[in-house]
C-alpha cells in the first residue's frame, strides 16, 4: 500500500509535465463514468453552474468526454464546441497509471487540477486522495 501511494504521488507530480495530447486513455466506460461523476462534483464547487459555459475540447469518440458532456449539460452546465471570448476552456487527460490505478487532469482556462483513482477488488473506482490545483 506504502508503495501505491508512492507511486501515486510520482504520477501526480509528473502530471505537470504532460506532452499537451489531451483526451480519455481509458477504455473502460464504468472507470469513465465514475471518474466523470466527481469531476462534475469538483467543477460545481469551483464555478457556478447557471453562468458557466465550457468549451469542451474532445474527440466524438472519446467515451469520457461524451459521458462528461452530457453530465455537464445535466446538471446546469452549457457546452459548446467552439472557443469564444466568455468560454472556458475544458481539456482533460484521463489515463491509467498502474493496474488498478487511474489519474484524472483537467485543465480550466490551462489551469491543471488533478486526482488520482483506485479500482477496488469489486470493481468500484474510488479517490486515493484530494484534488490538487497547481497555481494556489
Amino acid at each position: 500500500m506504502k508503495s501505491n501511494v508512492l507511486f501515486v504521488a510520482l504520477a501526480l507530480a509528473v502530471g505537470g509535465c504532460a506532452t499537451g495530447q489531451y483526451g480519455s486513455f481509458v477504455r473502460s466506460d464504468a472507470v469513465s463514468a465514475s471518474v466523470t461523476q466527481d469531476v462534475v462534483e469538483k467543477l460545481q464547487e469551483e464555478f457556478p453552474a447557471a453562468n458557466t459555459v465550457f468549451f469542451l475540447n474532445r474527440s466524438k469518440s472519446d467515451t469520457f468526454g461524451t459521458q462528461l458532456d452530457q453530465a455537464l449539460r445535466e446538471k446546469g452546465f452549457a457546452t459548446t464546441a467552439q472557443q469564444g471570448e466568455n468560454e472556458k476552456s475544458l481539456n482533460y487527460v484521463l489515463d491509467q497509471v498502474d493496474s488498478d490505478i487511474y489519474r484524472v487532469m483537467i485543465y480550466i482556462d490551462g489551469t491543471p487540477y488533478s486526482r488520482a483513482y483506485r479500482q477496488t477488488e469489486n470493481g468500484a473506482v474510488v479517490p486515493t486522495g484530494s484534488w490538487t490545483k497547481r497555481g494556489d
